[in-house]
């Protein structure tokens, strides 16, 4: 009994020395990369990096990701404001997806280059299960 217990304790251990290397290494690779709601929180709990929701503040304050800050996409000066993060390992969320994929190119064209993005935003974050501050 005990061994089995040590033994899946030593499974999540590995596994989540597995995922912080496997994200640190894609993170190096320069990579926007879109990442399932499971992949967002793994590394929103493995690393210390920002997690940026790009929706109009009134979105912002009806739901959110804890910890995350608002970063409105529609405002004029969006990557101005984002810019301050470009060094980071940064995590972004919209609603849907939508607003990101608009936002990808033009982040890559500013040397963003450790970015993951939610893929399916704060709706498919929500379908699987995952809370929302409110």
């Amino acid at each position: 009994m005990q061994k089995n217990i040590n033994m899946k304790k030593i499974s999540y251990i590995v596994f989540f020395i597995v995922v912080s290397f496997s994200v640190s290494l894609n993170a190096q690779s320069g990579e926007i990369k879109k990442v399932s709601a499971k992949e967002f929180y793994d590394i929103s709990k493995s690393m210390d990096c920002p997690i940026v929701d790009i929706r109009t503040s009134k979105e912002f304050n009806k739901e959110h990701l804890a910890n995350a800050v608002n970063i409105d996409f529609y405002d004029r000066s969006f990557y101005d404001k984002l810019d301050r993060y470009k060094n980071n390992t940064l995590l972004l969320y919209d609603r849907s997806g939508n607003r990101i994929g608009q936002a990808i190119d033009k982040l890559k064209d500013n040397n963003f280059t450790k970015v993951y993005v939610l893929d399916e935003g704060l709706v498919g974050w929500k379908r699987v299960g995952y809370e929302v501050e409110k």
